[in-house]
């Protein structure tokens, strides 16, 4: 690159005729926060990928709850990792950890709801939002941590990245556990709705 930064390449693709680029090459963008991804929003993935067929009527329904949230995780992180190289990465991260707070309150109500129907549409709600703050956090914040690193310190962000992602999974399933077998589901899901908030607070 410009910079100086190496750009690998596969020496068999590189002995093909033409290629085709499908994403940039190029470093990523616009850091704040330290660490606070992993560790204040990434608890409640943890928190429905463990617990979805305990807070739904049926298999059926915690199927289509993880299929909303990974089906909306994946683009998202596609578009959000565009969007954090043309605006401020500060305001789209409040935004996802917003969306992260009303998937949970939807979530909470999910299971407080008397009707079958809205029961459903809360819990499909919900996991939808936090489908969309999973993705775009997910770019967002690796982009932003980037920037603040520069190049001489990827490798370290990278490491701590993944592992404040990885642990942020852990605790959130753990926390949960915790929380609802002495209060119920309702009371766990409050308590990682008010995590977001303070994340989007503290951004």
């Amino acid at each position: 690159l410009p910079d100086g930064s190496p750009v690998y390449f596969d020496r068999l693709a590189s002995e093909a005729d033409k290629i085709i680029v499908i994403n940039r090459v190029k470093p990523h963008t616009a850091f704040r926060g330290p660490a606070g991804h992993g560790l204040l929003k990434i608890p409640v993935i943890g928190a429905i990928l463990t617990f979805a067929s305990q807070i739904t009527a049926d298999a059926a329904s915690a199927t289509i709850a993880l299929l909303c949230l990974t089906g909306f995780a994946t683009p998202t992180r596609w578009a959000f990792g565009s969007l954090s190289d043309r605006y401020p990465a500060r305001y789209l991260i409040f935004g996802l950890a917003l969306a992260c707070c009303l998937g949970m309150a939807a979530l909470g109500a999910s299971v407080l709801e008397s009707s079958a129907a809205w029961d459903l549409a809360l819990l499909y709600l919900g996991s939808t939002l936090l489908g969309v703050s999973y993705g775009g956090m997910q770019s967002a914040t690796l982009v932003c941590a980037y920037r603040l690193a520069g190049n001489s310190r990827l490798a370290q962000v990278s490491v701590l990245w993944n592992v404040t992602f990885d642990l942020g999974t852990g605790l959130g399933a753990m926390l949960t556990g915790i929380i609802a077998a002495r209060t119920g589901f309702p009371a766990a899901f409050g308590f990682l709705s008010i995590a977001a908030v303070l994340s989007a607070i503290l951004i």
